[in-house]
């Protein structure tokens, strides 16, 4: 339980600089979103992640793309 709690909490964290760092609006309220969906297995991280992605991409192409590779890794 704790590995997971950790884990959530990085991921918010890195989903957090890297919005903020390529100016995709609401980066706070995505960052909390993955964190919360990495509690669930399988479809948790995922959901979060497209939905992140779709914002990403809102915001421009690049930051899309770069949103992508930083989920994936």
């Amino acid at each position: 339980m704790i590995g997971v709690l950790v884990t959530s909490v990085l991921g918010g964290l890195v989903v957090f600089a890297t919005l903020g760092a390529t100016g995709v609006p609401f980066a706070p309220r995505r960052a909390v979103w993955v964190g919360v969906g990495e509690f669930l297995p399988l479809v948790g991280g995922l959901s979060a992640g497209v939905r992140t992605v779709k914002v990403a991409f809102w915001r421009s192409i690049v930051a899309g793309i770069v949103t992508i590779v930083v989920l994936l890794v």
